[in-house]
């Protein structure tokens, strides 16, 4: 997908589901940032995925990858580059459908602006999300829509969704050269049974 711009879709924009070698590129969104669900890009069980020089503005998640259930193709060999995301909710993020692995995946030089959370990770599904980087990346949090939500620049929550759900694990998560400027603050918040594991924070 290349070269085209989508204005005011009504729900999520760009959907793959299951594919693999999938090249976005010079895309922009623009949806109602009052409208619920108008992600921009999902990527869902996906491999050998490229996302670059896109301009996305949408109501809801900017870029967001998942995994819907156990057993699905993981969302693995992925690369985000050169981007302007601007989110009512996450402008990047992980799950929160995250029943299978993502892993292998680079997000760099991108600008965040006006998001209520810049980078999310969710985990709630039992998968693993490992060996996964962001680098030099500008984060400004915004409550876009006015409603005094909170703001977070950087968030992992490992959590279950359901008591009966299995327990998902981060590690080997790297932020680096990343500029912030937020009236909330940063969140990672693990498990007895399911610490987060390898984080590194270097030139926040």
């Amino acid at each position: 997908v290349e070269g085209i711009t989508i204005r005011q879709p009504p729900s999520q924009t760009l959907d793959f589901r299951g594919s693999e070698q999938i090249r976005v590129d010079k895309v922009t969104i623009i949806s109602d940032r009052q409208g619920p669900n108008t992600d921009g890009i999902d990527i869902t069980s996906c491999s050998d995925v490229f996302i670059s020089n896109c301009y996305i503005n949408v109501g809801d998640d900017a870029i967001c990858f998942k995994s819907r259930s156990t057993g699905d193709q993981p969302v693995e060999n992925v690369t985000v580059s050169d981007c302007v995301l601007i989110s009512d909710d996450s402008a990047l993020k992980l799950g929160t459908q995250s029943a299978s692995d993502m892993h292998d995946i680079v997000v760099s030089n991108c600008v965040i602006r006006d998001s209520d959370i810049g980078i999310a990770l969710f985990m709630k599904d039992g998968g693993t999300y490992r060996d996964v980087q962001f680098s030099n990346i500008t984060i400004e949090t915004a409550d876009a829509d006015q409603r005094k939500r909170p703001e977070f620049p950087l968030f992992i929550d490992v959590e279950r969704r359901a008591p009966e759900s299995k327990l998902g694990r981060v590690h080997n998560i790297v932020f680096s050269n990343i500029s912030i400027t937020t009236g909330g603050h940063c969140l990672f918040n693990g498990m007895p049974d399911s610490p987060i594991q390898g984080v590194t924070l270097q030139d926040i």
